[in-house]
This record gives structure tokens, sequence and C-alpha cells, in this order.
């Protein structure tokens, strides 16, 4: 979106959500186009509110990386089954971030870690199933760290409840 803004500086807005569309002036043939990695929901009602802005229909791009929409897309579903869900990622990743947001949709108890040292085994307590999920550019080698600390709080519970 910096590049966005920094070619046309004088003729862009940018707005986190459909509410934020409201407070524009009346719009002009705008152009809408997205995060590449902004929820699809969140994008077509931004769309909708600078539609009812516009004075001319606006041109909508959907930008959307579609690996990003896939991989929101199977978060989702999998967050519906868990009890906990750990978005692996930078706090300051838009995708990461992204990630958490669709994950607490589904699962209250969604966490987004950047390492297995940020679990904390109380927020697994009474947790049947546990999802895991990593921003795009997450190495593998971190989340098999963070698979593997899950295990390994997984089987020390059950120890000390036999």
């Amino acid at each position: 979106m910096i590049g966005v803004v920094g070619y046309a500086p004088n003729n862009t807005y940018v707005v986190r959500d459909a509410d934020e569309v409201a407070a524009l002036p009346t719009l002009h043939a705008p152009l809408v186009v997205s995060q590449t990695t902004l929820k699809l929901k969140t994008f077509l009602e931004v769309a909708e509110a600078v539609k009812q802005k516009a004075d001319i229909e606006p041109q909508v791009v959907n930008t959307i990386c579609s690996a990003t929409r896939d991989r929101q897309d199977a978060a989702r579903a999998l967050a519906g089954l868990v009890d906990v869900f750990y978005i692996i990622g930078g706090k300051h990743s838009s995708n990461s971030i992204k990630l958490l947001a669709v994950c607490q949709e589904q699962c209250l108890r969604s966490f987004l870690i950047e390492t297995d040292d940020e679990i904390n085994p109380t927020d697994l307590k009474n947790a049947r199933r546990v999802g895991v999920t990593a921003g795009a550019s997450t190495p593998n080698w971190l989340i098999d760290q963070v698979v593997k600390r899950l295990r390994s709080i997984a089987a020390s519970a059950e120890l000390s409840s036999n």
C-alpha cells in the first residue's frame, strides 16, 4: 500500500474496513485495490461501501494473493475443529496478523507466536485438539519446533493426569 500511496499521494485513501469509507468525501471514478493479505470478506465490504460513495461505478481489482486466500480458507476451516489454535509468524507481519483474525472468527483461543517459547501451557488447559498454521514466510524448521513443543506439553499433561 505504501507503493500505491507513493504513486498517487493526493488521490489515495487507505482504509482498514468499510466503516472507514463512510468518512471519505464523494469519490470520482475510484479504483479499489487491496493489500494482498486482506481478508476477502473485508475487501468485498470495502468495495461495496466505495460503490455507495462514488459518483461513477468504481473499478474493483481483487489483488488478494491466491496463496494467501487459500491459506486463510484452510486456517478458517481448521479453526472450527480445534480448541486452541497457534499461528506462527511475525508480530508485525500483515499475513500472520490476518491469519490470526481469520482463526479467531472460529476459535477464540487463537494465538500469534513467533517461537515455541511463547507457548503458554495454561492456554492448552482442557484442549483436546490444537491447530497450527504459519505465515507465508515462516520457515519449516520453526513450525517443526512449535509442533515438537506442543507434543511435549501434551505428553507431560498425560503423565500428570495418570
